[in-house]
């Protein structure tokens, strides 16, 4: 093998690689929209996949759709998903009097997942907020569950919850009453979804270092 040749291969090599790599990490494409008509408006800031693994591409597009009340096809694109966006927007001034506002921010990634956070609110005579977290598998797209996250009671997340409650107005008085969401992680938080007053799911951000000897440990980066 010629010198040359070897070096040929080696950069053929070299670009290939990091081809791959590239694929396995997320990109997103920002959306805006604003309606209004009347005293009703309507207001979206989301942070769309657009390139990431196959799998986990899909069910982060799905999440996304189904937080903005979207039925989209399975492999809902960015053009698509634009035009299902407008429509809602439009459907929601013709049909509601209030206002709502939508957030999707991608989060958090590390190689072996990714999380995004949502914040919906709505406004009529009262304001009522629903806040989310989902944090996907790259290695098969599933959404990680308690199981997948936590190696302890749910008394115990409960605990954790309640230790990190915050500024969150509660309608609960004591750790045990309170409910386990849905759940994933951020650079240094684990977040749960749990009760609040006028939440319909608020988002309590436990510090890892906290969470840390109740989590499982998976050999990637985060864990």
């Amino acid at each position: 093998m010629t010198k040359l040749f070897r070096y040929i291969f080696a950069c053929v090599f070299l670009l290939c690689s990091l081809s791959s790599a590239a694929e396995n990490f997320f990109d997103v494409e920002g959306y805006n929209c604003q309606k209004s008509k009347g005293e009703s408006s309507f207001s979206a800031q989301v942070d769309f996949p657009s390139v990431g693994p196959a799998a986990c591409l899909i069910q982060a597009r799905q999440w996304v759709c189904e937080v903005l009340g979207i039925d989209a096809p399975l492999r809902v694109d960015g053009a698509m998903f634009a035009r299902l966006l407008q429509k809602v927007a439009e459907d929601y001034v013709d049909s509601v009097q209030g206002r709502r506002t939508v957030e999707i921010e991608w989060a958090f990634e590390d190689p072996d997942c990714v999380t995004f956070l949502a914040t919906v609110k709505d406004r009529d005579s009262v304001e009522w907020t629903s806040q989310d977290c989902a944090t996907f598998s790259k290695a098969d797209g599933h959404r990680l569950t308690a199981d997948d996250i936590f190696n302890c009671s749910e008394s115990q997340i409960k605990q954790l919850m309640w230790k990190y409650r915050d500024g969150l107005p509660m309608e609960v008085g004591k750790a045990d009453d309170l409910y386990v969401g849905d759940m994933g992680f951020i650079d240094g938080w684990v977040v749960v979804i749990g009760p609040a007053h006028n939440y319909t799911g608020a988002a309590y951000k436990i510090r890892y270092q906290e969470a840390e000897p109740y989590l499982k440990h998976y050999a990637g980066g985060y864990y």
